[in-house]
């Protein structure tokens, strides 16, 4: 044993005499609270609504693939139309998806999510139809147009989003 050791051993009461004073604790308690990052109540709205995003973004994708594979061959120039257009529009709502992903998720309303949510199921429905029937320029239409609604409310909520985020920082500005 050292010195030094042997010196805080036997005067180790005389180190244990001070305390933080209560002051300290609630500074220490205080900067704790703040840094609280525990999920709202709707946490798991948003994560099962995340969830639900990737697994129709998923299908979609896949979905589209094989059923691209086998009908590229013989499709007439009205479904080759079709597929191009739904190339076109899937990409496009999956860019306006990644640029949501960006803004914080309590900025995102649920009715938002119900309605995009909406038109996957009604657009995987009109795709079994297709399935089924064959090619039917009613469904096509549909389809095609089930896109573009995305495309609408993906914009808007975009939109809606970029104003609040610039009224956000000019009320940050202001104070």
């Amino acid at each position: 044993m050292d010195k030094l050791e042997k010196y805080i051993e036997d005067n180790h009461k005389d180190f244990d005499i001070e305390n933080p004073s209560d002051k300290v604790w609630k500074n220490i308690s205080h900067e704790l609270n703040e840094n609280d990052t525990t999920p709202t109540s709707f946490g798991w709205i948003w994560k099962a609504a995340a969830v639900l995003l990737f697994i129709s973004t998923f299908y979609l994708l896949t979905d589209k693939y094989f059923f691209n594979q086998k009908q590229l061959a013989t499709a007439d120039p009205e479904m080759q139309e079709f597929l191009e257009a739904e190339e076109f529009f899937t990409r496009q709502i999956n860019e306006k998806k990644s640029l949501l992903a960006s803004y914080k998720s309590e900025e995102v309303t649920t009715e938002f999510l119900s309605d995009l949510a909406n038109l996957d199921s009604m657009y995987l429905s009109l795709k079994k139809e297709m399935k089924a029937t064959g090619t039917n320029d009613r469904v096509l239409d549909a389809l095609i147009q089930n896109l573009q609604i995305k495309m609408e409310i993906l914009n808007q909520q975009l939109m809606i989003l970029e104003r609040l985020k610039t009224q956000k920082n000019e009320n940050d500005l202001q104070i």
